[in-house]
């Protein structure tokens, strides 16, 4: 299992234009997941973007998530680096991520909602 700060380290090269890529043109686990064990959906009220997660774990690993989002581009590319990151890892695993880290860019505060509504959904879904 990846620390966390190998994951820091890793994900602090993202390059703005993927965040771009995967928040508007091709998010890679923008997908529902038909037999999910987990699921969860939230919106930030400042906004109005929407959130939904679909986790399947198995033998108490996540080995399925997918996300639906009706949001800007930050919470869309958030919700995709989310679905990346926790492939393979325990429900626990998320108990340890900083996803304005895992962002990989500074977000500043007129942006942190789109961040932490990703966050609050997460945690629901998984129920943390």
């Amino acid at each position: 299992m990846p620390s966390v700060s190998s994951l820091w380290r890793w994900w602090t090269l993202r390059e703005t234009d993927e965040i771009v890529d995967r928040g508007l043109h091709s998010p890679l686990y923008a997908r529902a997941v038909p037999d999910a064990t987990h699921r969860g959906e939230g919106r930030n009220d400042g906004c109005g973007d929407f959130v939904h997660f679909d986790f399947k774990i198995k033998d108490g690993i996540l080995v399925a998530c997918g996300h639906q989002c009706k949001a800007c581009v930050l919470t869309t590319a958030m919700a995709d680096f989310v679905c990346e990151a926790l492939e393979g890892q325990t429900p626990d695993f998320v108990r340890t991520l900083n996803l304005f880290k895992l962002m990989g860019i500074p977000v500043g505060p007129e942006r942190r909602d789109c961040i932490l509504v990703v966050d609050r959904v997460l945690r629901v879904s998984l129920h943390l």
